[in-house]
């Protein structure tokens, strides 16, 4: 349990000074609003209010005495990262060449496969759908600038943000 704290408390205080480094940042006005906004205070508050959740759970399963002893890693569950890590990689590598737009559907469905979605409906609707509302929430709400690709890519993103 105390090697748990620990790194909660780790994450938190890092999550604590970048919330407070956030508040710093520029915020420029070129034809729209540019830089972070607010959306890095939203993120990292969330961030810290769910760690403190966990420590509250940690510290109450502890108290319990259901924490138990640590359980060794599987096969399925090494497997189960090192395709999550490959599915991650291989998306960060084609984002500079096919973009966000194309690239989020191939995380989403990867995910969703590897976590036990089978539904061949659901895994196509869902990262296209998914796709598209990151793309409007990120693109256009928010207005961060999203890897467009090259080429074809490129130009279809044109249509969309």
């Amino acid at each position: 349990m105390l090697g748990e704290l620990v790194a909660h408390g780790v994450i938190f205080l890092l999550m604590l000074f970048l919330y407070v480094t956030s508040m710093s940042f520029p915020i420029l006005n070129i034809g729209g609003k540019l830089g972070a906004a607010w959306w890095p205070q939203v993120v990292l508050g969330t961030g810290m209010v769910l760690i403190l959740l966990s420590v509250f759970f940690t510290v109450r399963k502890n108290q319990k005495g259901l924490s138990g002893k640590s359980k060794k890693i599987t096969k399925k569950e090494m497997v189960g990262l090192l395709t999550s890590t490959a599915i991650f990689v291989f998306a960060l590598l084609m984002l500079r060449s096919i973009g966000f737009l194309f690239v989020c559907p191939i995380i989403v469905f990867g995910f969703m496969y590897q976590l036990g979605a089978r539904k061949p409906l659901g895994l196509i609707l869902v990262p296209l759908i998914s796709a598209l509302v990151f793309t409007v929430l990120f693109g256009h709400f928010m207005e961060v600038s999203l890897p467009r690709g090259m080429g074809l890519f490129r130009s279809l993103t044109y249509y969309l943000y």
